[in-house]
């Protein structure tokens, strides 16, 4: 056999390899489902009879029926949620576009609730770190407010027994002044401790404020759930069907 037989010979095997396996591509193609986003690099999670994880652009070859989810997250972006529901096994192209975080949400929802731009950006250890220091400095200045309140009441009716005490005899007169200047120290340490412990609740809430404002945003999760998304229903040769979804 000569030379030139054999590399016709071998161009031909080649080209049958590459024709099957384009072949099997598209066959995959024509039963699986491929996620794009519009920002590449996207983590995507698809949740239903079976569980598909990857990063966008990204393909399922298997045939999808029934009721999935999918999430989608990416640093620095909103993550979203999407109700799926192939109802017939055929191709589909899903495309994910994602929100870029909004430093006004971040800045908005920790100045209401310490945390919460915490964990929109992403950071939800430090969210919750946040929440627990804002609500025990909370309560701690309810209670010193309320044993101020008691306090400064204890010290009013002190004052008034003294200044009814005229008519008692000097030592008894004199225990009403030392019981009256007692309850006003009382009083005076319980507003000290009181404005202490307003102030380190406005110094955490501030710094909560500041931290979602500047800082970076934290890892992304596809796991993370998203309060709103978008339900795509439909396959091949059916027009899509949209509605909104809200998770309360």
């Amino acid at each position: 056999m000569k030379p030139n037989t054999n590399i016709f010979l071998g161009l031909v095997v080649l080209a049958v390899m590459l024709a099957g396996e384009q072949a099997s591509a598209q066959s995959a193609s024509r039963h699986g489902v491929m996620i794009v986003s519009e920002t590449a690099g996207t983590l995507v999670r698809l949740e239903g009879a079976f569980t598909f994880i990857g990063k966008t652009p990204f393909t399922v070859s298997q045939n999808l029926v029934g009721p999935y989810k999918l999430i989608a997250a990416k640093r620095g972006y909103e993550t979203k949620t999407l109700a799926l529901d192939f109802r017939r096994e055929a191709s589909q192209q899903i495309t994910v576009g994602l929100k870029p975080l909004s430093l006004a949400k971040a800045t908005f929802g920790s100045l209401l609730l310490p945390g919460t731009g915490q964990r929109y950006k992403g950071a939800p250890a430090k969210g919750f770190i946040f929440t627990t220091l804002a609500l025990g400095a909370g309560v701690r200045a309810f209670v010193k407010h309320q044993q101020f309140g008691d306090d400064r009441d204890a010290a009013a009716g002190a004052a008034k027994q003294y200044n009814q005490s005229s008519d008692l005899a000097l030592p008894e007169k004199a225990l009403a002044l030392e019981k009256w200047q007692k309850a006003q120290r009382e009083t005076d340490d319980s507003f000290k401790s009181r404005r202490r412990a307003l102030l380190l609740t406005g110094a955490i809430w501030t710094f909560n404020v500041l931290e979602a404002l500047i800082a970076p945003p934290g890892p992304a999760h596809p796991m993370k759930k998203s309060k709103v998304g978008v339900n795509v229903t439909g396959g091949a040769g059916a027009t899509p069907e949209l509605g909104l979804k809200i998770n309360f």
